[in-house]
């Protein structure tokens, strides 16, 4: 937990807790708006954030561990504060190479 003189925790810290028992991917709301949409996206090791495509222009950030993004141009292998642009309507996936946790910027 964090120092904060709040008993709640925050977002970020909550996905990590919940990464501890979940199977699949851990997402949640850090902000949003009209205009664009903020997720927090947790993965185990070796989990994957299955085959999905997005409706608007996304960036996926990597805050703690690596991750592999795929498409059908291949992968590519992401690390600690790396970014990616993620194209409209282009099927794709993320697997945790080790525990991870990214934002997903969409909008």
């Amino acid at each position: 937990m964090n120092n904060h003189s709040t008993a709640t925790a925050s977002t970020i810290e909550r996905v990590l807790q919940k990464m501890k028992t979940a199977v699949g991917p851990v997402t949640s709301v850090l902000h949003q708006n009209d205009q664009f949409k903020v997720l927090v996206l947790g993965l185990s090791t070796d989990v994957i954030f299955p085959d999905h495509t997005t409706k608007v222009p996304a960036k996926l950030t990597v805050l703690k561990g690596s991750v592999v993004y795929r498409d059908a141009d291949g992968n590519t292998p992401l690390f600690l504060y790396d970014d990616l642009d993620i194209a409209v309507d282009k099927v794709h996936s993320v697997r945790a190479i080790r525990p991870s946790v990214c934002l997903l910027t969409m909008g």
